[in-house]
């Protein structure tokens, strides 16, 4: 968005015979949303009278966090929103500090941070499994670095030939403690499905490379 321009009024001064400050406008920000993990981005554009060349600072608040940039040439200026803002919809507002011949002004506008991704669920058991006796595995659904830890259900699809173990666990703090029930010796493939949380959406079915082997 380009800044616009408008008929410049004849100056007028106050009564110690100084120019007073012009009207200046902060257009609507400009906003990018994004996901969870990812930063949205807000731009603003700082409107003021023909002749006129808004200078100084902006100041965008979301979620609490304020950043404070230094306007460009053209009157415009990008911030970055932090990558940890949850997942919801946040109130975003502007301000302009103005200058020696402009005034203040502000506006608003609404970021959506949508949820995040974490990284495909991964599978182990505990120790050697053995067949007719109930065993454990560990499910891991890893995030990003510096982000929330996963928490939610996990879903675990086990098959060998016509026979099938559907097992739902919890993810707390990113891993699930999976009871396995009694299964026959064998090679089982594994599929695990996270169902996602307040942070992160669902993932689809993974197929686990290593079948589980059950041993006699």
């Amino acid at each position: 968005m380009l800044a616009r321009t408008e008929p410049a009024p004849h100056p007028s001064r106050s009564s110690n015979g100084c120019a007073q400050k012009r009207p200046s406008r902060t257009d609507t920000p400009t906003v990018t949303n994004a996901a969870y993990g990812s930063s949205a981005s807000v731009g603003v554009v700082v409107t003021a009278p023909a002749g006129q060349i808004p200078t100084g600072q902006v100041s965008v608040t979301a979620g609490g966090s304020t950043q404070t940039v230094t306007l460009d040439a053209q009157g415009r200026a990008s911030v970055a929103l932090p990558r940890t803002l949850a997942p919801k919809t946040y109130a975003v507002t502007a301000v302009y500090s103005g200058n020696s011949t402009l005034v203040a002004a502000s506006s608003s506008a609404r970021v959506t941070i949508g949820r995040g991704a974490t990284k495909a669920p991964a599978f182990a058991p505990r120790g050697t499994v053995k067949a007719k006796k109930k065993g454990k595995a560990t499910v891991t659904v890893a995030a990003p670095s510096g982000l929330a830890k996963a928490t939610g259900k996990v879903t675990i699809r086990l098959k060998r030939g016509k026979a099938t173990k559907n097992i739902t666990a919890t993810v707390r703090n990113g891993r699930a403690a999976v009871n396995l029930p009694k299964l026959a010796k064998g090679s089982w493939s594994v599929k695990v499905t996270y169902r996602g949380d307040a942070s992160y959406a669902p993932t689809k079915a993974v197929s686990i490379r290593r079948p589980l082997k059950v041993k006699g």
